[in-house]
């Protein structure tokens, strides 16, 4: 037996192993938007004001700083906007839009039946209703967005990811679908009919 056909033996399936390990272990998250308005501004805005935050329960609030820092990570990344204000100032330059958003659901999920069930079961789940608007207060879009973690290695789902992990990643999707918008793109895979 030679060298080269020992390794193919013994080597090589536990290297074509290993994506499939990754992947196990890095765990599960979705995420899906739905579109409710999209209009798209005329000229890219230059400036994002984000307005506070708000929550359907107050428990929820401690969350907060956690998505902030996602969306505007993501933000940063893609250079999207010359500046971004928080709070926003009074008045909302003319070149500028404003991001409000309201996280409607917090769902810690169960530990124990994402690692002794897996598939979806217990799962995490963070989901809130975003709009842009102008410096009018006019709504120029609308949207749903949710984010949702599954567990990870394999059937069982071990938690590799806390709810503070996972409202910076919520945060992180909200920001690419706001420059989505932005540069004329969909913020979903399909968005309502313009109204005519």
């Amino acid at each position: 037996m030679t060298a080269r056909s020992a390794f193919a033996r013994h080597a090589l399936p536990a290297l074509l192993l290993l994506p499939s390990l990754a992947l196990a272990l890095a765990g599960c998250t979705a995420s899906h938007v739905q579109a409710r308005r999209a209009e798209h501004p005329e000229a890219k805005p230059a400036a994002l004001a984000l307005e506070p935050l708000r929550f359907q329960d107050r428990l929820w609030e401690p969350l907060g700083p956690h998505f902030e820092r996602g969306l505007r990570e993501r933000l940063s990344e893609e250079q999207a906007f010359a500046e971004i204000f928080s709070p926003p100032p009074q008045p909302l330059g003319p070149s500028a839009v404003l991001l409000s958003g309201t996280i409607t659901e917090v769902d810690k999920g169960s530990a124990a039946l994402r690692y002794l069930v897996g598939f979806g079961a217990g799962k995490q789940k963070v989901a809130g209703t975003f709009r842009l608007l102008d410096p009018g207060g006019r709504t120029l879009a609308e949207f749903d967005a949710e984010e949702s973690y599954m567990g990870g290695a394999g059937i069982g789902g071990i938690s590799f990811l806390d709810m503070e992990d996972l409202m910076r990643k919520f945060g992180r999707r909200v920001a690419e679908r706001v420059i989505r918008w932005s540069r004329g793109l969909p913020l979903a895979e399909e968005e309502p009919e313009r109204p005519k």
